[in-house]
């Protein structure tokens, strides 16, 4: 039997390949549950099984990325990233909040949406830049045990 050879260029163009869908495929998935949940104003148990699948599928690749020793922030783009997926996500609930809440929000009233999309916006980051710190955490602490690993092993 004849053992096929895989030049790891190939191998490198399939896994970039691969990463390039599933990136597509995450985002096409986090589109369609913003426009259900804002556009078409579905219930959340018309998008549960898209969010779950969204939450499940990120999640594995932070712990495949943690386990791996691959490391989850390099630095370049993180902060830029943070604040692009705050302002996202803080504009599309004010978009929800205020077609939701209209008719309070109306006259002398628009400060208390101008409030609570800027409540919003500040406790977004901030749970943003907890959640990153931790996953940081998480990182380094893996780094370090993959370090001692290599060095148990030399």
């Amino acid at each position: 039997m004849r053992k096929n050879v895989v030049d790891e260029r190939v191998k490198r163009i399939r896994n970039q390949i691969a990463y390039e869908a599933l990136t597509i495929l995450l985002t096409l998935l986090a589109i369609a549950i913003a426009l259900q949940m804002t556009i078409f104003k579905m219930p959340w148990s018309a998008y549960v099984v898209e969010a779950f699948g969204l939450v499940l599928a990120g999640g594995y690749v932070v712990v495949r990325m943690l386990f791996n020793g691959i490391r989850i922030f390099d630095g370049r783009y993180e902060k830029s990233f943070l604040l692009l997926f705050t302002l996202g996500l803080t504009g599309l609930n004010a978009y929800q909040n205020y077609h939701r809440y209209q008719r309070f929000y109306q006259g002398s009233r628009i400060g208390y949406f101008i409030a609570a999309t800027g409540i919003l916006f500040i406790s977004s980051l901030i749970l943003g830049l907890w959640v990153m710190e931790l996953l940081k955490k998480l990182d380094l602490w893996n780094q370090r045990r993959i370090e001692r690993r290599f060095d148990k092993d030399e």
